[in-house]
């Protein structure tokens, strides 16, 4: 089956021939298979990692009924299709993880989702265990909640161009739009983007071409698998100097995906410290009062904060005059950026939350 071709096999051909349309926020595409025709080739079942919401395509191949004419459930159906759905879910989308190896569990956890592990007598002598083993890792339920992100139906996170030249939309989690990688952390260390030789088309020389667009789950798929990450809406529309402009594939102007989630002004609301605490300028919360942000300091002087299209500001009757704020983000155990405020950056000086 190869999915790309609009043949007989391909399932959005098939769907669309039953007349059913797919919708802006579907949680994805399960296809239960036999095989290959005549069962004459061995069909891999597969999942894309971190596929959930959107219209990528998760496959099982083995037949879920026993092939004797006993109308028998088949067992390994289950196995394969609880492994290829951990997958569709995010497990093990990151190598970081000191449980994962090659996007799946390491060899000694007696789990459905193990890497290989063979012998399977000298590295889990105690057998395989067939369901999720919860008290043995914390890889599922670290990844698969609302609150940490791991579980986002909503379109929330920004697109936008090299130097804003698009302005910031937020798409569609399925929409296909460019793709930018970055590497680094600032101030840790300098942050470089690169499009050019991470994923896509071979060259003639056997070297990684440009990457096509993609869905933001791919877009962040490719740049994890690249040892990158995605670029954030502030990376890629930075302009002294341009970070992405030259980062090669001609996508610079391109609207493409990035790593910021929206979020709602209501949560900002907080206290954040500047550290160490100095003076009562560095104890701040965030208040909303009759739908607008306050920025109220320990000293009892307070300021209006505007906050548009991600973007966070504050107003004329700051002491310091109008001025643009940065928000930072929590990152979950994918490495992946979350809704939860981490810091805001005021006058270079990073206010974390508390």
């Amino acid at each position: 089956m190869k999915d790309d071709e609009r043949d007989e096999t391909n399932t959005g051909a098939a769907l669309e021939g039953l007349g059913i349309a797919l919708g802006p926020r579907e949680a994805g595409l399960l296809r239960l298979g036999v095989g290959a025709a005549l069962g004459q080739v061995y069909c891999h079942s597969f999942a894309p990692l971190d596929g959930l919401c959107g219209t990528s395509l998760f496959t099982n191949q083995v037949r879920p009924f026993a092939n004797d004419g006993s109308g028998r459930f088949n067992h390994q159906a289950a196995v394969s299709l609880a492994h290829e759905r951990a997958h569709f879910f995010g497990v093990c989308s990151s190598e970081n993880h000191p449980h994962c190896l090659n996007g799946h569990l390491a060899n000694e956890i007696p789990d459905i989702m193990v890497w290989n592990g063979e012998p399977v007598n000298e590295v889990r002598p105690e057998g395989m265990l067939m369901k999720c083993l919860t008290a043995c890792t914390p890889v599922y339920d670290e990844l698969l909640t609302c609150d940490n992100g791991g579980l986002d139906c909503v379109s929330t996170y920004w697109s936008s161009s090299v130097d804003g030249v698009e302005p910031r939309e937020v798409r569609p989690r399925d929409e296909r739009l460019a793709v930018q990688c970055c590497e680094g952390e600032a101030p840790l260390s300098p942050v470089t983007c690169v499009t050019a030789g991470i994923g896509g088309v071979e060259t003639a020389a056997g070297d990684l071409g440009c990457p096509s667009l993609m869905t933001w789950p791919e877009a962040d798929q490719l740049c994890r698998q690249a040892q990158r990450r995605l670029c954030t809406v502030e990376e890629l529309e930075d302009a002294s100097p341009t970070l992405c402009a030259s980062a090669g594939c001609g996508s610079g102007q391109a609207r493409g995906w990035t790593a910021t989630p929206r979020i709602e002004a209501a949560e900002l609301v907080g206290r954040y410290q500047r550290l160490p605490v100095e003076d009562p300028f560095h104890d701040v919360t965030i208040v909303r009062a009759d739908g607008r942000l306050m920025w109220t300091n320990a000293a009892a002087v307070s300021w209006s904060l505007g906050w548009q299209d991600g973007r966070l500001s504050a107003g004329e009757d700051s002491p310091y005059g109008a001025q643009d704020l940065t928000v930072s983000f929590e990152r979950d155990a994918r490495g992946q950026l979350t809704r939860r405020v981490r810091a805001v950056v005021f006058l270079d000086e990073a206010h974390t939350r508390q």
